[in-house]
């Protein structure tokens, strides 16, 4: 029988690669790589994108749960805070107390802060500190007022003449630096 010619077909088999051929490849190869590297950079990315978006559904979870267990949730409100300076209830000592500005619950009595005691001071002198400073300053009579016009008048004698020497101690130069011995410091027999 004589024979039957088929149709072609193609299949693979080893031939060796010619310099140009091989260096074709080289470069295919590093553009292989270059795409490699870059897919798993994007997919990294991905990953901390949807890492951080899981986190933060997650974070909004907990929070919702606690608020369905609990039935509570911290919110920022408007606080009016008034301060009795004679106490309140037939105290003796100043209290502050703080409420709900929008519903006027009290939501805490604490004792007042040291500025809260002082109050704001004054932008104009109002005379001399001793009439001043027991108003503003309490049972220690330590007056805090500004230097200005009837400076003099404000302040006692001792506090003028420590003011005058700093001022003066501030325009004095500062003295030179002791100059350092050198070398070894000998024995005395």
């Amino acid at each position: 029988m004589p024979p039957i010619k088929l149709p072609n077909r193609k299949t693979e088999v080893t031939v060796p690669l010619s310099d140009a051929d091989r260096a074709q490849a080289g470069i295919e190869l590093a553009h292989l790589l270059e795409d490699y590297a870059a897919a798993e950079q994007r997919q990294k990315d991905l990953k901390d994108q949807m890492k951080a978006q899981l986190g933060e559904i997650d974070s909004k979870i907990q929070s919702q749960r606690i608020k369905v267990t609990r039935g509570q949730e911290l919110r920022t409100i408007d606080v009016l805070v008034t301060l009795y300076p004679e106490g309140v209830d037939g105290g003796d000592q100043p209290v502050v107390q703080e409420a709900r500005a929008d519903t006027g619950a009290i939501i805490n009595t604490r004792a007042p802060y040291p500025d809260e005691i002082q109050g704001p001071l004054p932008e104009k002198e109002i005379g001399t500190a001793a009439e001043y400073g027991m108003k503003i300053a309490g049972e220690t009579g330590v007056a805090q007022v500004s230097a200005g016009e009837g400076w003099e008048e404000m302040t006692s004698e001792t506090d003028r003449k420590n003011a005058e020497d700093a001022a003066r101690k501030e325009q004095e130069p500062p003295p030179p630096p002791e100059k350092k011995q050198r070398g070894r410091k000998r024995k005395v027999q």
